[in-house]
Parts: C-alpha cells; structure tokens; sequence
C-alpha cells in the first residue's frame, strides 16, 4: 500500500487534514498543496505524519512550508521521528550522540536547495520515542526501515555514531543509493568507553549534573578543547544537549561490546565517502582508512582545518563535500 503525503501551511487545528490514527496500519487521509513525496508502509512498521508548529531557526521559506514530522513506526513499536525540508531527491541526515536532528540546521538549507531533506531523530531523543531495552541493532533496523518506507533510493549522510548507523542499515536494505560518513566510530579499534569516563560520567549523570556529564564526555573522549567547550556552551542548542547527555553512556558501552565484523561491509555496494577533519586527532583518519579498505566503493576525503563539529564550524564546506559526494 502507498500513501502520498502532502502538505499545507497551516497550524493544524482539532479538524486539521492530517490524521495519525495507530489503528490505521499504514493509512494517512490528508488535504495538502504541496508534495513531500510517496511514502509505503515500510517492512518493519508503517509510516504515518503529523502537522506541528516548530521553532526551526531555518529560513522563512523552509519553516512555513515544512512544519511537519514524518514517524515511522519502528519493530519493537517505537516511533521514529523525521522532519521534512526541500523538495527533490531524498537525502536522509542522521546525527550522532549527544544531539538530535536539530545538529543539522547549519546545513539543512543549503542542502534543501536541490534534495528532499529528511533529518531524523535517533530513538531517545527529539520527536523519537524510546524503549526501556536499548540494542544498537535497534538503530540499524531503525533506519533501514525508515529507508524503505521513502519508496525510492536514498542518499544518507551521517555523522560520528550516525554514520555507523548508516553503514550498518546498508546492510539491511538495498535502497541506499550513497552514503556520506562523517568520521564515523569503529567498534573495537579505540576505547570509546574508557574507564576514567566512566567514573566521572555516571556519578554526575546519577544526581542530574547533565552539563557537567556532557563536558567530561567532550573533553575526555572527544578531545574538545576547554575555549571550544566554552563556545559550545553559549550556542542555542547547548540546553538540548545537556537533556540528552544520558543517552551517551547507552551508545558508548555498545559500541564496546557490540560484535563487530569488518568482513561484512564488502557487502554494502552503494559508494561511499568517509570526510575526516583535517584538525581531528589521528585515529580518526585511522578509522577512515580502515572502513575505505573494507568497502567495495569507498573514498576519504580530508577537510582541512575541521575537527570533529564541522558542520557547525564550517556548514558551507561541509555541504560542498556532500554535494561532491552525492553527485
């Protein structure tokens, strides 16, 4: 079964044309003008929408006309949540730890210029739900799923644990038609959960000292420097993260005891680009060169003077190394 999704400015009052009824297996009546595009029901859930009033700090343009979170429903019942921006070819945005779907808003209107953005939220945060049992193979199905249910080949770009997430779903389904990997963690091959992290993180998250969670996670395992911590703390976005620092130690711990076989990715056949930070410690290029050789169609590419947040620090680059990748 298909559903076509459309769109209109309104806020959506009590009569609004969207209807998201759970007992409609898939089913979505709507009125709207403008098209996002043919959604089905995916294989592992169905896919259904809802019109909401955001805050977005996008353009005008964009912030009017795509006020709306697509959810899919995930195996285990969780909703997975999607926001919609641009129109043409799909591209879906996955962020990684410590962040929602809002990580991306440096880079959204640029990109939704020519794609149909789709910027997801990671189950545990933003418009996702979550689930008392965490698996990372969760994530994986999560957004294979979501990827099936755009009915089209799909162009994704992750960064740090969502580019792993995108390599993994990419096992999972064959309508993934690239894959952008922003220095993306390697299971295994560095201690992503180490002991003196451990220490300090979890007596502080234990009595809802989130902030102060958050910076040992920056400074201890992402080498963040004190001045770049201080920036990060006056950005909009900082309270957001602070909320989500619990889920860090969650995605840390299985990236620790996940089992993980490198041998597999010689089955992902769709390209791939691994972009690195030209000012990002050593074993990040380590890690990209390790994934090139394990894929079939691979590349790295280095951006100079970048570390880990580039998209933040330096959103134009970043979506011209993603439009290079993608075209």
């Amino acid at each position: 079964m298909q559903v076509q999704v459309g769109f209109h400015q309104e806020e959506a009052p009590s009569n609004s044309p969207f209807h998201s009824d759970p007992d409609a297996q898939g089913e979505l009546r709507f009125q709207g003008a403008l098209s996002l595009g043919v959604l089905r029901k995916g294989v592992l859930g169905p896919v259904t929408a809802v019109v909401r009033r955001r805050d977005r700090l996008l353009p005008r343009h964009l912030k009017e006309t795509h006020d709306m979170t697509i959810f899919y429903g995930a195996s285990d019942g969780t909703a997975i949540g999607c926001t919609p921006f641009g129109n043409g070819s799909p591209l879906l945005l996955v962020h990684g730890a410590s962040v929602d779907s809002t990580f991306w808003l440096p880079v959204v209107p640029a990109l939704a210029n020519a794609h149909r953005v789709l910027s997801m939220d990671r189950r545990g945060r933003g418009d996702s739900g979550d689930h008392p049992e965490y698996e990372i193979e969760k994530e994986f199905s999560d957004l294979a799923g979501l990827i099936d249910s755009i009915g089209e080949p799909v162009d994704v770009v992750g960064h740090s644990f969502g580019a792993l997430c995108a390599l993994e779903a990419a096992l999972l389904t064959r309508n993934v038609r690239r894959i952008v990997a922003y220095e993306p963690p390697l299971p295994g091959a560095f201690p992503y959960w180490p002991e003196a992290l451990r220490n300090e993180m979890l007596p502080l998250l234990a009595v809802g000292k989130n902030e102060e969670a958050l910076c040992s996670f920056l400074s201890i395992l992402m080498r963040v420097a004190p001045e770049d911590i201080a920036q990060m703390r006056a950005l909009p976005e900082w309270p957001r993260r602070v909320a989500l620092a619990d889920t860090i130690p969650r995605e840390l711990e299985a990236l620790v005891n996940v089992k993980f076989d490198m041998s597999r990715l010689r089955n992902v056949t769709c390209p791939t680009t691994f972009l690195v930070g030209g000012a990002s410690p050593q074993f990040q290029m380590e890690i990209a060169s390790a994934y090139k050789s394990a894929l079939r169609k691979a590349e790295v590419r280095i951006l100079e003077g970048q570390g880990h947040l580039a998209g933040g620090a330096a959103p134009d680059l970043v979506v011209a190394e993603i439009r290079r990748s993608l075209a």
